[in-house]
């Protein structure tokens, strides 16, 4: 950038002889510079360059994290859609494990099953309550990861 300098000074001095003679002068002077340079090696307009540069990058960067954001949304969405059919065919299996268990036990009474198959279906909707449990809290992750 061009630049500007400005000096100023005044003076003034006063002889008295001792023969009544009284001699006065005033002097003053103005000094302005102006320094404008010439040649600035390219310094502006490489940095017009690299900061029209940054600026692209930095908004690739912001398009990148919403790419981003965006397919982590939609990835916690089926998610969390996922677990709430994986829940649903869990809680259908729970119920089929109790009738298949009551169903064994009163074939047992009757003496159609033993004791074994008794314990295997008891074992099986114990299971099945557990894979119940397992979509319930893979439920609520997906539904706060959401």
């Amino acid at each position: 950038m061009p630049q500007v300098s400005v000096q100023a000074s005044a003076s003034r001095s006063v002889q008295t002889d001792s023969s009544l003679t009284t001699s006065a002068s005033d002097q003053a002077s103005v000094l302005g510079q102006v320094s404008v340079p010439i040649y600035d090696g390219g310094t502006a307009a490489s940095q017009t360059r690299q900061a029209k540069e940054l600026t692209s990058q930095s908004r690739l960067v912001l398009e990148q994290v919403r790419n981003q954001s965006r397919t982590a949304v939609v990835s916690a969405w089926i998610s969390n859609e996922g677990t709430k059919i994986a829940l649903s065919a869990a809680e259908s299996e729970v119920r089929a494990a109790e009738v298949a268990l009551q169903g064994v036990r009163r074939e047992a009474q009757g003496g159609q099953r033993t004791t074994i198959d008794v314990l295997n279906a008891q074992q099986d909707l114990t299971n099945a309550r557990s894979r119940q449990i397992m979509s319930q809290r893979d439920r609520v992750i997906a539904s706060y990861t959401l």
